[in-house]
Parts: structure tokens; sequence; C-alpha cells
């Protein structure tokens, strides 16, 4: 691996990273609070996977529906929009909880009309993002990109969990919405260096013609490349796994003698450890290109083991969804996070591992 010097840290990219800094310490606690109290106040893992797996749900099927829309919209205004609205409607929640009591399917709504939110926020930002970083810095840039989350979430998920068992959810909330109005105006003080693409007024009956031109042709691009196929396919599992296996780990916590929310909390904590040691790898060096797909394969292998044996290992050795919550209520939870780790594993081997020839080339790309 070869060491390398740019400037990366200009206006635009500090602004950027500050802005998802403050922004990661809100919804990293939020994210741990939410879990809980669902948890908590039902004690039923089945309705916590349900609540997951319908949460998770717009972020899987918004962004297919929504791209072209986002592809000519005004990418900085429409990231600074949301995230203002998403602050607006954490505070009138929190305002609606000082009042009401637990509400399975209040909770359910706000958290479907967050992910919403959040799934078209994540489009706008991934396609602002590379913009924002100098030439020659793509792969230092996606590194401290990749280290922001697990940086914030080895601090803040401790302390969020501390102050959930001590106040409650209530003060997260308020909290949350806070820190967004916060990350907008970081990002409003973007100077945007593209102008976004925009298309002559139409009728809406041409409009529409042209939505589906654009939404069918990005279907059949992602049909026609076989790699990205594959690694759309598996991520798609992997992350669906990995919720699964979290519930199962939240529920085993909550639900054993000797193991309380704090550990789990820390737990999460640890786990980001070594994601911010590959972080600070990607920043200080080049990875050889060739290396990169083996070097990924072996990743993803470690990853889904682990995730297996998790919950079968003592507690000081774990420091060194929908589907999970159904079968959490008839089978210990331990056996079902290895379940999903497994499965998980398996198509990673099927869909990575088997498609080498169709994978490789795009894992070892040059940027």
């Amino acid at each position: 691996m070869q060491r390398r010097a740019s400037r990366l840290w200009t206006r635009n990219f500090v602004t950027i990273t500050l802005g998802t800094v403050v922004s990661a310490i809100g919804g990293t606690a939020m994210s741990l609070a939410l879990s809980l109290i669902v948890f908590d106040q039902t004690e039923s893992t089945w309705l916590s996977g349900l609540f997951a797996a319908l949460s998770l749900f717009p972020s899987v099927i918004l962004p297919i529906l929504i791209a072209p829309v986002v592809d000519r919209c005004d990418k900085k205004r429409l990231i600074v929009g949301l995230d203002a609205l998403s602050g607006c409607l954490y505070l009138l929640f929190g305002l609606y909880l000082t009042r009401v009591p637990f509400s399975y399917a209040i909770y359910l709504l706000f958290s479907l009309t967050m992910s919403s939110i959040g799934a078209t926020y994540s489009l706008a930002y991934d396609a602002l993002y590379p913009d924002l970083i100098p030439a020659g810095c793509m792969q230092r840039g996606y590194a401290i990109s990749a280290m922001i989350y697990p940086s914030v979430s080895a601090i803040v998920t401790p302390a969020a969990s501390v102050i959930y068992g001590a106040y409650g959810i209530i003060p997260i909330v308020f909290t949350e919405g806070a820190l967004l109005w916060v990350a907008a105006l970081f990002e409003h003080r973007i100077q945007a260096p593209r102008s976004p693409e925009v298309c002559p007024p139409a009728p809406l009956a041409e409009r529409l013609r042209r939505y589906a031109r654009e939404l069918t042709g990005g279907v059949r691009y992602v049909r026609q490349d076989r790699g990205i196929r594959n690694i759309y396919l598996y991520m798609t599992t992997t992350n669906a796994c990995a919720n699964g296996v979290n519930l199962m780990a939240l529920a085993h916590f909550q639900s054993t003698p000797g193991l309380t929310t704090a550990m789990y909390a820390a737990l999460l904590s640890a786990e980001t450890v070594g994601r911010m040691v590959g972080g600070a790898v990607h920043y200080l060096y080049t990875i050889p290109q060739a290396q990169r797909y083996a070097l990924t394969v072996w990743v993803y292998r470690i990853y889904e083991v682990c995730d297996g044996a998790l919950l079968f290992l003592w507690y000081p050795l774990m420091l060194a969804q929908l589907c999970a919550g159904a079968l959490g209520e008839i089978l210990p939870y331990r056996l079902v996070s290895l379940l999903f780790a497994g499965f998980s594993l398996l198509v990673m081997q099927a869909l990575i591992v088997r498609r080498r020839a169709d994978v490789e080339p795009i894992y070892n790309r040059s940027v």
C-alpha cells in the first residue's frame, strides 16, 4: 500500500463533514432509543421485528421510485430542507410524547414518516457528496465518511443508553430535533459546485412519460449489469439479516440475568472500533486495485462469522427484523442470530464469491 497526501479539507468538505457528524449524533441516539422503547413496552420480539421491518420498507422501495425526481432537484436545497423538516417533526413528536403514553401505532407511523424522509435525504446526499470531494481525494473522502458513524456511535451509544434509562426517550427526541436544525445550518453553507439539470416546463403527461423512461432505464441497467445486481442483492440481504441479529441481541440482553441495556450499548460501541480502523487505513493508504476484491470478500466473511457467533460468546469476549422477530418467539435468541448470520454468509458466497468475474471489476475499479 502506498501513502499519499493531497488537499482534502476544503471549505465544502469540512462543512459537509461537520453537518454529517452533528446529524449522526442525534440519529445514533434516536435509533437506539426507538429499538429499546418498542421492546420495553411490548416485550415481544415479533412486534419489535415487525416495527423494524416496516420501518425499513421505505428505504428499500422509495429510492427506486424517487431517484428520477431527485436527479432533477437541487441536491443542496433538498438536503437542507429535509433536515429542517425532520427537525420540526422530531420537536413536534417530542411535545406529543409529553402528553400521550406509548402507542405502538403512533410510533410506527412516526418511524415510517422519518424513514421515508431519510430515504429521500440519503439519495440527495449520496449524489451531492462526491461533488464536494476534491479531485484525486475520492478514497480518502469516502474513508472519512465511513468513519463518522462508527466514531459517533462509539461515544454516543453508551451515553444514549444512560439517558434513556434515567429519563426515557423524550429528551433524546428533543435533542435529535435540535441537532437536525444545526445540521441544516451547516449544510446551508455549502457552496455546491454544480447546478442541477433543469428541464424545460412540460405538460404533466410528458413529465410522467419521462419519469417512466428514466425509472425503467435504471431497472434495465441493474438487470443487465450482473456485478451491480449481485452486490445490490447481497447488500440488501446482509442489511436485513444484520437487523435481525441486532434485534435478537437486544432481546437477549434485556431478558438474560446478568446482562443489561448499558452492556448492550457498550457492545455496540465496541463493534465500531473495527470500522474506525478500516476507515483510517483507507484514509492513510491507497489499497492496490488488484487486491480490493479479495480484501472485501474476506471482510464480508469475517463479519458474517462474527455476527453468528456473537451471542454464544462470554460477554467480555463480545467486546474483543420481521422474520427474526417471529423466530425469536419460538426459538432461542442466540440460535436465531446464528441462523441469520449463516444465511447472509451463504448469500455472500453465492453472489460475491461465485460471481467473481462479474463483481471483481467493480471493486477493483479506479476512482
